[in-house]
């Protein structure tokens, strides 16, 4: 019974957004009809096309597109990885995190503080308790994120084919030494199975932003919230919060 209602809600706040969409719509042809009989055909044009850059503009971009053998690819690390096999503690994650940031550094012949700051460490840690609670798993819906920072495919692509591959070549020639093994190379799957390469890549998507990372615990949340969960992500900032003392707190017990 309850669930049916729960269908039923569902069903009526659908419709209400469907009649408010169509509402807009009727609103905004009827302004263009206007403008069209006072200001002629050019006036309409281009308050149309605003229109259209302002509904394109709030739409979610479409990402990464898979080719079928990507697609198959993706579906069969979803079947093998659907069950997280291990779960880390806060402070085993904070070791992987801060040897990531170190491996980083050395590669890149970075100044200290650059990747491997304190405030990278927490804003990593709390990522993780975030995107997978510390547990790296294929992502539970139909996306396609991995590991302990829940990687997107796409994510995964743009760093390594683009970003890495050509702003930092010798952290990328350093990364195939230590993580590619015979191949040579890494694969998407590698991230699930190495703690240490997911948060590379967790730390180098971070590091597209010149931002500084935050020191406070609130800003450090929205600072994720804005830059890896995107306003196009469920996560709060006020869970992210909450994680990172319930953390803190059982590190501390």
């Amino acid at each position: 019974m309850r669930r049916g209602r729960r269908r039923g809600g569902k069903l009526r706040r659908f419709l209400r957004a469907v009649a408010a969409v169509l509402s807009a719509a009727c609103k905004a042809l009827r302004i263009v009809a206007k403008l069209s009989r006072k200001y002629k055909f050019a006036a309409a044009l281009v308050f149309l096309s605003a229109l259209l850059l302002a509904v394109a503009h709030c739409r979610k971009p479409r990402g990464y597109v898979k080719s079928p053998a990507e697609a198959a690819y993706i579906e069969g690390l979803r079947k093998k990885y659907a069950a997280a096999p291990r779960k880390l503690g806060a402070d085993e994650a904070a070791g992987v995190i801060r040897a990531a940031c170190g491996f980083i550094s050395r590669a890149e012949s970075a100044p200290k503080g650059v990747y491997d700051s304190d405030e990278a460490v927490a804003l990593l840690l709390g990522t993780a308790l975030m995107e997978s609670d510390l547990a790296p798993r294929f992502q539970n819906s139909r996306g396609d994120a991995i590991g302990l920072f829940q990687v997107e495919y796409g994510t995964f692509r743009d760093l390594w084919d683009r970003s890495i591959k050509y702003k930092h070549p010798g952290l990328r020639a350093e990364i195939i030494r230590e993580f590619g093994g015979v191949r040579g190379d890494i694969e998407f799957e590698d991230l699930q199975n190495s703690d240490e390469l997911c948060a590379v890549f967790a730390r180098m998507k971070y590091a597209e932003f010149p931002d500084r990372i935050p020191r406070d615990i609130a800003v450090r949340a929205a600072y994720y919230k804005k830059f890896y969960n995107t306003k196009y992500g469920a996560a709060k900032e006020s869970a992210y919060i909450a994680k990172k003392k319930r953390a803190l707190s059982r590190r501390s017990e």
